[in-house]
Parts: C-alpha cells; sequence; structure tokens
C-alpha cells in the first residue's frame, strides 16, 4: 500500500470518466 496518492488519483479520474460516460449518454440518445 504505497502508492495511496496514485491509486486514489486512479479511482478520482475513473469516477470522472464515468460521470461523463453517463452525462454524454442521455444527450446522445437525444440527438438519435
Amino acid at each position: 500500500m504505497k502508492n495511496t496518492k496514485i491509486g486514489k488519483r486512479q479511482i478520482l479520474a475513473i469516477f470522472v470518466a464515468l460521470l461523463m460516460m453517463l452525462s454524454i449518454i442521455p444527450v446522445f440518445l437525444m440527438g438519435f
């Protein structure tokens, strides 16, 4: 458990990416 900062950053990055995906999918569906 040495790379705690990197792990937290990765989790944050994944969380942000998921939020982006969730916000983009409805717009994509509405567009089509």
